[in-house]
């Protein structure tokens, strides 16, 4: 089953994964990004989820 953007349920796992963050220390802070994707993967019943970073340092 796909979730709904507007979906209570979604908004309250994203609540619960930003309350996560709050405290995690920064060794492990990639095996907690790791863990909330996964969630959200689950959830959505997706196959998969990637996380990207753009550098606006790197633009000519």
């Amino acid at each position: 089953m796909t979730a709904a953007v507007g979906d209570s349920s979604f908004e309250d796992l994203l609540t619960d994964l930003a309350a996560s963050f709050i405290n995690v220390e920064a060794d492990a802070l990639d095996g907690h990004i790791q863990s909330a994707l996964r969630r959200i993967v689950l959830f959505l019943g997706i196959d998969r989820a990637t996380v990207g970073r753009f550098d606006d340092a790197s633009r000519p």
